[in-house]
């Protein structure tokens, strides 16, 4: 969030938009997790399925 709001001025005036910003924060790092654990950790049947 801090990163958010030094780029680009998320919730620098009333704040409304602090809870969306963080949800969409939150969701997005749970993609790149997964994919990242993806790429790394590949499921093992996902390997010898025929």
């Amino acid at each position: 969030m801090r990163d958010l709001r030094r780029e680009l001025q998320v919730g620098t005036c009333c704040g409304k938009c602090v809870p969306e910003a963080k949800a969409a924060l939150s969701a997005s790092l749970a993609q790149v997790d997964e994919a990242a654990s993806a790429a790394f950790f590949p499921i093992p049947a996902a390997e010898f399925a025929v």
